[in-house]
């Protein structure tokens, strides 16, 4: 149909985790994961951390913490942002790992993805972890070690060592792009592998069609190049996109809504984050929304993406 998706380059990490003790954490990670990181953040690129709105700080151009956990809108913004005073969070932590009880010497594994020009500030953000990590995750403070960090090279079979649990490589990490496969499976079923949350007309949605999955994976993609990738072009006409996708049949779907809890240290109180999980089968010519449903798988879709939510997946299962 002519679409073309903006590229979006990106840094993304593992880091390969181990506990010190027994400890108890979340089943949903990503919340944890991210109010810890950006609380280390903030002591490590901060120079008035007394200030409580980044967007007065005459310094917040050159600093990790203003341009990675709380960016401005410095420009005009889109007509999807209009109305909202900052940007979206160019990063993404997810967990695959629901355990909760952990004993000595066990440990899991997360992925850190930094976005478009936020890739500059992967130095800042790799010692922020480490720092978290080591300083205690959960109100706890249950102390872990990094063992290992690994980066993905552009291949989805290949991830080089960037730290071995003792030392760091020197060589810069280059971001790259959104992998792409050369077609999809027909049919072809997204597995929604943690919470996704989509308002639509104004309601937390526990179904979604495939047009309003579009429009949400569009959204994503857009505002994150619009932000984090200034020289690539935009097209923000995309309602023929939308219009076909409702000629894409829906052969089987299954939706649950899975609640969980977070503690916001900022409005101290906590919060419900339920969203949908599930899956949906879609059988048709997939071919026009190939990238855009790679991009989804690495990008997340939906609100809560920066604590892993919206992570959807291919998958080899049968409808």
């Amino acid at each position: 149909m002519g679409y073309v998706l903006p590229v979006v380059p990106l840094v993304r990490l593992r880091f390969f985790t181990k506990t010190q003790q027994s400890c108890l954490l979340p089943r949903w990670k990503g919340s944890m994961l991210r109010g810890a990181f950006g609380s280390q953040l903030k002591q490590l690129a901060c120079v008035y951390p007394d200030e409580p709105d980044c967007r007065t700080c005459s310094l917040r151009h050159a600093c990790a913490y203003a341009f990675v956990f709380e960016p401005c809108i410095e420009k005009k913004p889109p007509q999807f942002l209009r109305g909202l005073d900052t940007a979206p969070r160019p990063y993404t932590f997810y967990c695959p790992d629901f355990t909760e009880n952990f004993s000595p010497d066990a440990g899991f594994l997360f992925d850190f993805t930094l976005i478009g020009t936020a890739c500059a500030w992967y130095r800042e953000a790799i010692i922020a972890i480490l720092k978290m990590v080591q300083a205690g995750l959960s109100i706890r403070r249950h102390p872990f070690t990094v063992q290992a960090i690994h980066m993905f090279t552009g291949s989805e079979e290949e991830w080089q060592t960037v730290y071995d649990g003792n030392s760091m490589r020197s060589e810069p990490l280059e971001p790259v792009p959104i992998p792409q496969s050369e077609n999809l499976p027909s049919p072809l079923r997204l597995d929604f592998i943690s919470p996704l949350r989509v308002k639509i007309n104004g309601q937390y949605a526990d179904r979604i069609t495939f047009r309003q999955l579009t429009f949400q994976m569009l959204r994503r993609v857009l505002e994150l190049a619009y932000f984090y990738a200034p020289d690539q072009p935009l097209d923000w006409e995309f309602n023929h996109l939308l219009r076909a996708a409702d000629a894409i049949r829906v052969a089987d779907q299954h939706f649950k809504w899975a609640d969980w809890e977070r503690h916001s240290n900022r409005q101290k109180t906590d919060m419900q984050m339920g969203g949908m999980l599930g899956h949906m089968t879609l059988a048709g010519d997939l071919e026009p929304w190939r990238e855009l449903i790679h991009a989804a798988r690495w990008l997340h879709v939906g609100k809560g993406t920066v604590m892993g939510l919206g992570r959807v997946e291919i998958s080899d299962k049968n409808t």
